[in-house]
């Protein structure tokens, strides 16, 4: 059965890479994509999205522009990483000034829907009750919103899933901006604890799996896109950035939230109660799994329950293969 998929992006590199992976997936009906600050600002991400579509010829599919700056009331520092160093902006960095690894795609023809990115999504889930995949590859201010201004949405999505955090249940479960903070939830924490408090079905794809060497790619990938195609090349190129900038292997974060939507198979999922520490410095944006047994029942006797569930393991060899060959025949 066909999902309808809707993708909220902050479109860098492996963003694109995961909006290519959802297009070329018979599973999953992509009806929109909604756009938020992140990796660059909104107008930028924007901007790079509907590139993306345009390219693989998808440009029917609607974007709606959503927020570019966080619910957090205290204003963030950009993510400042040293390089040989010296001082470099890390959305930059690892994704090119342009957001797409400095490949030169044309100016989009197409434009963004004149609704704004919340209430596009909450229309779409009202208007599909039940119906929708909600996939985010982002900061959560678009659904941290949404969820504030309409929380019955929230049992209307069939199911969220989402690339962030980092959970501490695998060796790789550590920190991308901070040493417990991966950098979605840790660009608008106040918006990812809206999204944990709600009332939202989250499966959440962290760096626990996200990080696993066995889905880091390599200049041996490359060899699936050697046909010349201008899609072929863009992702090429995307692909030879990533790994530069990662030293030699990069790893996919959104496409693997991707793939969970189209196969549940490649991951083991627990149930877990986390919660979101929305202050702090070292610590802004970590998300706390609770894993005392003691800790589900509360001084009154009240029983808490798990509010998400946190993929813990993955098959990196399927998850490649399917990354790999979609992408591949793609172009």
């Amino acid at each position: 059965m066909t999902k309808k998929v809707i993708i909220d992006v902050d479109t860098g590199i492996d963003d694109a890479l995961g909006i290519l992976l959802a297009l070329n997936s018979p599973e999953l009906d992509v009806v929109c994509i909604t756009t938020v600050s992140g990796n660059l600002g909104v107008e930028e991400v924007t901007r790079n999205t509907l590139q993306v579509l345009e390219l693989a010829n998808s440009e029917k599919i609607p974007v709606a522009k959503g927020m570019n700056s966080p619910l957090s009331p205290d204003k963030k520092e950009e993510e400042i990483i040293i390089v040989n160093g010296k001082k470099v902006n890390g959305g930059e960095y690892f994704h090119g000034k342009n957001g797409l690894g400095d490949y030169k795609l044309p100016q989009p023809k197409t434009r963004p829907v004149k609704d704004h990115a919340v209430d596009f999504l909450i229309d779409k889930i009202r208007s599909n009750p039940h119906e929708i995949t909600l996939i985010t590859t982002a900061p959560l201010t678009n659904v941290g919103k949404a969820v504030m201004e309409d929380p019955k949405i929230a049992r209307l999505v069939d199911e969220h899933i989402m690339m962030g955090g980092a959970y501490g249940l695998t060796p790789y479960g550590y920190g991308n901006v901070t040493p417990v903070s991966e950098f979605n939830v840790w660009a608008d924490p106040i918006a990812a604890n809206k999204v944990f408090s709600s009332k939202l079905s989250t499966i959440a794809v962290g760096l626990d799996v996200t990080q696993d060497p066995s889905v880091a790619l390599t200049e041996d990938c490359l060899d699936h896109f050697t046909q010349e195609t201008e899609l072929n090349a863009f992702i090429s190129s995307l692909i030879s950035f990533h790994i530069k900038r990662g030293q030699g292997a990069a790893y996919p974060h959104d496409p693997i939230a991707v793939s969970a939507a189209i196969d549940r198979e490649i991951f083991e999922i627990k149930d877990f109660l986390v919660k979101i520490e929305t202050e702090g410095t070292i610590a802004r944006g970590q998300t706390v799994v609770e894993k005392r047994p003691e800790a589900f029942v509360t001084m009154r006797g009240e029983v808490k329950t798990p509010n998400a569930r946190i993929c813990c393991g993955i098959d990196g060899g399927k998850f490649m293969n399917l990354f790999l060959n979609r992408l591949s025949k793609m172009g």
